[in-house]
């Protein structure tokens, strides 16, 4: 998902991903580990920070990125 959303060329957060997710994931920490592992290999780079819109997420910051 979070190589889907990197090529639209749009800025995403975790709230775009929980979004199109079809399932929830098998452990609370398996977004945040998908978005490491994208960073890391060049496919999104962090763009800033904005408020998520999630009720669980409690308005929490989150960072936006981008595709590369």
């Amino acid at each position: 998902v979070i190589y889907a959303l990197a090529r639209d060329g749009r800025e995403f957060t975790s709230d775009d991903v929980h979004a199109r997710l079809q399932m929830v994931p098998h452990h609370h920490n398996a977004i945040g580990a998908g978005f490491l592992a994208a960073r890391r290999s060049g496919v999104i780079r962090r763009t800033g920070y904005r408020q998520s819109v999630r009720r669980p997420a409690h308005a929490r910051v989150v960072p936006v990125y981008v595709g590369v």
